[in-house]
């Protein structure tokens, strides 16, 4: 549960926060439907979450106003490739994310600039 969680901070582009993020293996844990189940509840808020949970999903709506910018080049990129697969394998979750978070579409330009990035 707990890679799960680190997971999910990545997709909202939270990375800046925790250089524990370099390692995750964002394809492992999207295949492990499971983890990704829960962790996309309490991400949503439609069902429980951990205390890390709890403390990354606050973290969100910051990170997708900033685009990462206090991210290390390594984070920058997993947060990358984690949104690019989520769009690619997940794309109603992906749209009910940007839903939650980035509800007047404020930030999805540049968040679309960011995913560009080299």
């Amino acid at each position: 549960m707990k890679s799960a969680v680190l997971w999910f901070v990545l997709i909202a582009v939270v990375a800046a926060q925790d250089s524990r993020l370099d390692k995750v293996d964002v394809d492992e844990v999207i295949k492990n439907q499971r983890l990704y189940t829960l962790l996309f509840k309490c991400v949503l808020e439609t069902g429980p979450c951990s205390p890390d949970g709890r403390e990354l999903k606050s973290r969100i709506p910051e990170a997708i106003k900033t685009n990462c910018s206090g991210c290390t080049q390594q984070e920058k990129t997993l947060a990358r490739k984690t949104i690019k697969t989520l769009m690619a394998t997940h794309k109603e979750d992906w749209q009910k994310l940007i839903n939650k978070y980035d509800p007047d579409k404020k930030y999805i330009k540049n968040l679309e600039k960011f995913l560009n990035e080299a």
